[in-house]
């Protein structure tokens, strides 16, 4: 006979996910962005900030949810995608409506962005700070601000999409709750049954 398996499976760890961190990140990184660069008056400052926090908390709730249900969690991890992709195409139309370079992903600064494995609005400003130093103070905070928004989203994007498809892999391969119980209740009569026979 299998192993017993557990009614509820284990959920909620989403704090530990890279891909709920990094999407966080950009979204603390995207309040400042907003309250410095865009204007409350400006449609696109409510925008971003709510793609943004839309972001990480649809990985959070997916996660969850996905205890009792895991159709609930891959469509919550699949808004999370398509608010953090409105975010990206929100910054790269700030860089084109001020006149600012979107910088390649293997652009130096951005390289080094990637190397430090940055996980704090601390680590992310002291980037920040070491771009404009190095620009002489000539490239506009803005620029540096939002390329290195960018990078972080695409990142986030990459982890998350790799983590959906895991999850439809996994329901496809093991089910939901309710392929969970009737594995359950078949474990339960056959224990039964065996139990009876000795």
């Amino acid at each position: 006979m299998s192993d017993p398996v557990s009614l509820l499976p284990k959920h909620g760890g989403y704090k530990h996910l890279l891909s709920y961190q990094v999407a966080e990140l950009v979204f603390d990184i995207t309040v400042l962005f907003c309250e410095k660069y865009v204007p409350v008056s400006d449609r696109t400052n409510d925008q971003m900030i709510q793609s943004g926090r839309s972001g990480f908390q649809n990985i959070a709730e997916g996660s969850v949810d996905s205890g009792i249900s895991k159709k609930s969690e891959i469509k919550l991890t699949g808004i999370a995608i398509g608010c953090m992709d409105e975010l990206a195409k929100d910054y790269v139309k700030y860089l084109k409506r001020k006149k600012l370079e979107e910088w390649p992903p293997h652009h130096p600064a951005l390289m080094d962005l990637k190397g430090r494995q940055v996980k704090s609005l601390e680590s992310f400003r002291a980037w920040v700070q070491k771009v404009w130093a190095a620009s002489r103070k000539k490239l506009p905070p803005d620029q540096i601000v939002a390329n290195g928004a960018l990078t972080l989203l695409n990142l986030a994007l990459y982890l998350t999409r790799k983590q959906l498809a895991a999850l439809e892999k996994s329901f496809l391969e093991e089910g939901g709750i309710t392929e969970r119980m009737y594995r359950l209740r078949k474990e339960a009569r056959e224990k039964q049954v065996h139990t009876d026979r000795q």
